[in-house]
């Protein structure tokens, strides 16, 4: 049984990481955090995000050469990286849920999930470089 302060906790995080922008590092969500509650520790933070990502309540996207970002948006949907500023957002384009059972026909995997991030350059980068 979880205590009290665990759960308070816990919704002070959740809240504060929908609070701000599109797919935050743990390390921003703490910042965040630490503003307005100073009592709740980087540890308490990063704890309660891989929790609730483990339970399903939030998307953990794993980039390369990047900490780890968290998404509360937990239904099916691909993202796209700036490469020139790593800004990650959303692309609402449909979830392809039947590519899940292509992929295990085909490998012979059982398929738990997919991750599709498209990699490009956000139109302020492409103005930015028009600019040079």
């Amino acid at each position: 049984m979880e205590n009290t302060r665990n759960t308070i906790q816990k919704k002070i995080i959740f809240n504060t990481l929908k609070s701000m922008k599109e797919h935050p590092s743990a390390q921003e969500v703490y910042e965040k955090v630490h503003e307005k509650h100073s009592t709740i520790s980087r540890a308490t933070v990063f704890r309660v995000l891989n929790n609730l990502a483990s339970l399903g309540h939030l998307n953990r996207l794993r980039m390369p050469d990047m900490p780890d970002l968290y998404d509360y948006k937990t239904t099916g949907h691909y993202h796209i990286k700036c490469r020139e500023c790593n800004d990650i957002k959303n692309v609402e384009v449909e979830f392809l849920n039947d590519i899940d059972k292509e992929v295990e026909n085909d490998s012979g995997y059982k398929i738990l999930n997919h991750n599709l991030v498209f990699e490009g350059i956000c139109p302020t980068c492409q103005k930015d470089m028009d600019k040079k």
